[in-house]
C-alpha cells in the first residue's frame, strides 16, 4: 500500500532529478524550483489516497 511507505519530498525530488529504475531523469525537462513543486504535487495527491 501506498500509505504504508515512507516517501518524502526530497525523496521525490531526487527520483524526478536522478530518476530511478525505469524512470530516467527529468532534470533537463525540468528546472530544480519546477521539480520542488512537481514533488509538493505528489505529496497532495498522495494524502487523497
Amino acid at each position: 500500500s501506498y500509505k504504508d511507505r515512507e516517501i518524502t519530498e526530497g525523496s521525490i525530488f531526487h527520483v524526478e532529478t536522478y530518476g530511478l529504475n525505469a524512470m530516467g531523469s527529468h532534470a533537463n525537462q525540468l528546472s530544480a524550483h519546477e521539480r520542488w513543486l512537481v514533488a509538493d504535487y505528489v505529496l497532495k495527491l498522495r494524502s487523497q489516497l
